[in-house]
């Protein structure tokens, strides 16, 4: 009867510890659909910038009707060097003049972006002006002073097309002033009328003297060798953004290629199929488009904000946290700045200076800076107090803040039941806070895995841990270089303690194996190196004592004084904990991790066969 109701208690603390289990994996399970619909999210955004960008670059090649009328457009006379001898030959191309470009000026600028013939010479943006302004009505011009109180502000924010365009409306009504004066000179001259054309006629000629002085005429050639400067930097942030979006089309492919080559435990033996095109010399990576933006960024002096957010995704795509919670930062001060802080518009989703404050914020997650992630919620709720996504997060940050900081001081007192709650409850603070970071959430995994440990609680410890580990694990699909190899060595480190708690010697001694095999390629400091030999070393005599003086009474859970028992009740300890046990660990019955269950049952069997030899049962 005793065995009945003892064997009935185990089976309801099996079915707790089990529903602990289940419940872990689930929240597990919610968490990675929580992430993945994060990540969702972010790509459509960026997909969405990207779209944007492609049509920018589109629009500069073709201008298709707006629905009412065709595009005033005139056939300009483009010339360019010959690949032999360097003979210059001439080819026709077709410049049109769309609403949004606002006047002639701004239609030849953004036709020479796509026709970089046009830096040879400021003559051919001059003369498209001329053909292209008489199909529109110009709008009024702005007085000199206006005009060059706008280009610093556009050159500042990266807009040198804007800005080329202003130098250029400089140049153009200079030459319209001195044509309009000109000719109403030369009528006045032709058909006087009153008494006063001579004063009058005087008058215009003293103005067109005027505009043909020296400080005049130079001034005419700053702005036509200004206007060519701005140009090529606009060309140049062109080439930058192709050069990105290049890249950012050929992770696209790769990684659709790989989640479905992700099921194959060996992909050198799936080779692409030969409607894949496999990588060749001309595939631009996320490196090359940094490099193009970056140079973009230095040689400018300014970058407009889709550079910048821009050159912030290529060093997410590498890996480089630390490099684009430093570069968002600068933006996001630069953008508040200039904005005098910004409104509402300014920071809907989806727009750039969100996309930055998202990025920025992951970054600074993934480094584990969350004082970094709250000064980014602040900058944004001071610029618009009333953004909703942001004050959400916001309230979630500052709770997993005190949340960590209370399971610090649980940790630093002992109390590893108190520290293991409230890291539960971290987890569930995280999923509000809407981050996607793979290194923060692994660390509050360790931080479990470990006091788990500690309380013998094996089977959720290593859960965790095992969790930590993949997360930890992911590598680039081009290069196969871990992410952070310093974290994975953490990860491998605690759960090879776990592990050895756990009396699996084999996994933990693999663990640290891994561990310096990582250290030794990845160029660890010589104390790191050292630190992990010896906890292999540790972990290699652990491994020969449980091989060579095991103690079976334990593996059983018999009692301390089972010596001093009667032959007996000595059999009938044993075959009691080996039933118990044999039905905990049983693989029809343990829903856990089925090499551990395995590796259990195995060690039960064991045991229970040398101690019924040793006591003679």
């Amino acid at each position: 009867m005793r065995d009945w109701a003892e064997a009935r208690e185990q089976e309801a603390k099996d079915a707790r510890e089990q529903a602990v289990v289940d419940a872990r994996i689930k929240a597990e399970a919610e968490a990675a659909e929580e992430t993945a619909r994060i990540k969702a999210e972010v790509e459509a955004d960026w997909r969405s910038f990207e779209a944007v960008q492609e049509a920018k670059l589109s629009g500069l090649k073709d201008f298709q009707t707006d629905g009412s009328r065709e595009s005033p457009a005139v056939t300009v006379m483009m010339s360019r060097h010959t690949s032999s001898g360097g003979e210059v030959e001439k080819f026709p191309a077709i410049a049109r003049v769309r609403d949004e470009d606002g006047d002639a000026s701004a239609a030849a600028v953004r036709f020479c972006r796509a026709h970089t013939s046009c830096l040879d010479s400021f003559d051919t943006i001059f003369s498209m002006v001329g053909q292209l302004a008489k199909s529109v009505d110009p709008p009024p011009p702005l007085s000199r002073e206006a005009e060059l109180a706008l280009i610093p502000r556009y050159e500042k924010t990266g807009d040198f097309s804007a800005a080329a365009a202003s130098y250029t409306r400089l140049v153009v009504d200079q030459e319209s002033q001195r044509a309009a004066l000109t000719d109403l000179h030369d009528q006045l001259m032709k058909n006087p009328t009153g008494g006063d054309h001579g004063a009058s006629a005087q008058a215009y000629a003293a103005a067109i003297k005027d505009m043909d002085t020296e400080g005049e005429a130079k001034a005419r050639e700053e702005y036509e060798k200004e206007a060519l400067v701005c140009l090529e930097k606009a060309i140049h942030a062109d080439v930058a953004t192709r050069t990105y979006l290049d890249a950012s089309s050929y992770d696209v492919i790769e990684t659709t290629r790989n989640s479905q080559n992700s099921s194959d435990s060996n992909v050198a033996d799936h080779p692409p199929s030969p409607e894949e095109d496999p990588p060749g010399d001309d595939v631009i990576d996320w490196a090359t488009a940094l490099a193009s933006v970056e140079r973009v960024v230095m040689d400018t002096g300014g970058a407009s904000r889709d550079l910048l957010l821009m050159r912030a995704r290529c060093l997410v795509k590498m890996g480089r946290w630390s490099g684009v919670a430093r570069v968002s930062g600068e933006a996001l001060t630069k953008w508040v700045n200039e904005a005098g802080g910004g409104g509402a518009r300014d920071w809907l989703p989806g727009s750039p200076s969100m996309m930055m404050v998202q990025v920025g914020a992951a970054a600074a997650m993934e480094v584990g800076d969350l004082s970094k992630v709250k000064k980014y919620y602040q900058l944004v709720l001071r610029a618009d107090p009333d953004q909703s996504v942001v004050k959400a997060q916001y309230t979630a940050l500052k709770k997993l803040l005190r949340l960590l900081e209370n399971s610090k001081e649980h940790q630093a007192k002992g109390y590893s039941h108190k520290a293991l709650a409230v890291l539960d409850e971290v987890l569930g603070a995280m999923r509000a806070l809407q981050l996607d970071s793979g290194t923060f959430r692994s660390g509050v995994l360790l931080q479990l895995c470990a006091l788990k440990s500690t309380i013998k609680r094996h089977e959720e410890a290593l859960a965790y841990c095992d969790t930590a580990v993949e997360l930890r694990s992911t590598a680039d699909p081009r290069s196969n270089n871990l992410m952070d190899p310093a974290g994975l060595r953490e990860a491998l480190e605690i759960r090879a303690e776990a592990l050895g708690r756990d009396n699996d010697h084999d996994e933990a001694v693999r663990d640290l194996s891994r561990a310096v095999h990582s250290a030794e390629t990845t160029g660890s400091s010589r104390e790191v190196l050292q630190g992990l030999r010896q906890k292999l070393q540790q972990a290699q005599h652990a491994k020969r004592l449980w091989k060579e003086r095991r103690e079976y009474a334990d593996t059983l859970e018999l009692p301390q004084n089972l010596g001093q028992l009667s032959p007996e009740k000595q059999c009938t300890w044993i075959k009691k904990q080996h039933r118990k046990l044999a039905r905990k660990w049983h693989p029809d019955k343990y829903k856990g991790n089925k090499d551990r269950g395995a590796r259990k049952m195995n060690e039960v069997s064991e045991a229970k066969e040398v101690l019924s030899k040793r006591y003679r049962c």
